[in-house]
């Protein structure tokens, strides 16, 4: 009869192979998963509704018939699943326009503390003269 070995001498170094684990890792429960947060849910499909007319007047512009107005409508197609036509109301559509003007002014207020040289005069008040080098530019381009 030939001489069998037991199962722990059959790995290397004569270990016994590793046990597995009976139980699922600490903190992670095949009972209950993560459950989704339904107050970000409501507020990203107010905001996907919000976006939704400014896409529809993008198509008006280019034209539901082009290319870019396809690839737009296919695109409204897709977040209509999210926030269907009507779910959101006026009022909410002014509350995310007011808290992105809010937003808006915050980020350019930080903006202007870090570059404290951008934006510090009038619009237009750069380098001065014209573009293309003013009268020297001129001549330049006419010789």
């Amino acid at each position: 009869m030939p001489d069998a070995t037991p199962p722990a001498a059959a790995t290397a170094g004569g270990l016994p192979p590793p046990k597995q684990p009976d139980s699922p890792p600490m903190g992670v429960s095949s009972m209950s998963g993560p459950t989704p947060n339904r107050g970000y849910e409501a507020a990203v499909a107010q905001r996907v509704g919000s976006v939704i007319p400014m896409l529809l007047d993008s198509v008006k512009l280019v034209g539901a018939t082009s290319e870019m107005g396809r690839k737009l409508l296919k695109i409204i197609t897709s977040l209509s699943d999210i926030a269907p036509p009507g779910s959101v109301s006026p009022a909410a559509q002014k509350n995310q326009l007011e808290q992105q003007q809010m937003r808006n002014a915050q980020n350019m207020e930080t903006n202007q503390q870090i570059r404290p040289g951008a934006g510090g005069g009038p619009p237009g008040a750069g380098a001065g003269g014209p573009p293309g080098g003013g009268a020297a530019g001129m001549m330049g381009a006419m010789a």
